[in-house]
């Protein structure tokens, strides 16, 4: 009897996730040959996804010998993690609590660069629901996080964001008055279409923001009335995350 076997079919994200996945100490550089060789793919296929790691800093390619290697934003990614190991280590529960509690996807991301990073998830069970993955950066005055975390910084920081951001002046700064007023952040398709989030700060044990919580999901499902009550329940998942952290 002969078995036939079926060949995967994976998206452009998995087939990037497995591109870089096959770089390691051993192997550090590859050509385009090898990479669509090892992922079975068409080496133009190969290539799409090779620019587009390059373009974001991922991927490097070396002028002499035309070979590909991982690039810089590696370092930055991995600094990330390291500088907030403790806040991943035991973000956990807490975002497995908020996503029960709400029925949304929900993330820890911290600050780093003038982006932030998600360092954490726990997605939702909905067919329909907000993804995203670990690692996943956005310019800090482009994400309910990033201004959650905001908020709370020094004035010097806030300002120099302000100065990039593509946002008037008199929008930026009820933004931060609003999050300082009320502990949290909602964007209702203010970042892109059909979707809300609600971000929430997180502070450590001497009452710094290091970090915030948040959940996201179709807008036609986090409904603007509901919002007061998620914040809340995201605010009460911040406050023992912080115990959580101080007694660690």
């Amino acid at each position: 009897m002969t078995v036939e076997l079926k060949k995967a079919n994976y998206s452009t994200l998995q087939n990037a996730i497995r591109l870089l996945n096959l770089f390691s100490i051993d192997q550090s550089e590859l050509s385009v040959t090898e990479i669509a060789d090892e992922l079975g793919i068409a080496k133009s296929t190969a290539h799409r996804i090779l620019i587009s790691l390059e373009s974001e800093g991922f991927i490097t390619k070396e002028p002499k010998n035309n070979l590909y290697r991982l690039g810089i934003s590696f370092l930055s990614l991995g600094n990330v993690i390291t500088k907030n190991m403790k806040i991943y280590k035991y973000s956990s529960n807490i975002l497995q609590h908020i996503q029960k509690a709400t029925g949304e996807t929900s993330g820890v991301m911290v600050l780093e660069n003038e982006y932030a990073y998600v360092i954490n998830i726990e997605e939702s069970h909905h067919p329909i629901h907000y993804s995203t993955y670990i690692g996943q950066g956005e310019p800090v005055y482009r994400s309910s996080t990033g201004l959650a975390i905001l908020a709370f910084q020094p004035a010097k920081t806030i300002n120099a964001i302000k100065e990039k951001a593509f946002i008037p002046a008199k929008d930026f700064n009820q933004k931060i008055d609003f999050i300082r007023s009320n502990g949290y952040y909602a964007s209702i398709d203010e970042f892109y279409e059909n979707f809300t989030s609600i971000a929430v700060p997180v502070r450590n044990g001497r009452g710094e923001v290091i970090a915030a919580l948040a959940i996201a999901g179709p807008s036609e499902r986090i409904l603007p009335k509901n919002i007061p009550g998620l914040a809340k329940t995201i605010i009460s998942a911040s406050e023992k995350f912080t115990k959580t952290l101080m007694f660690s």
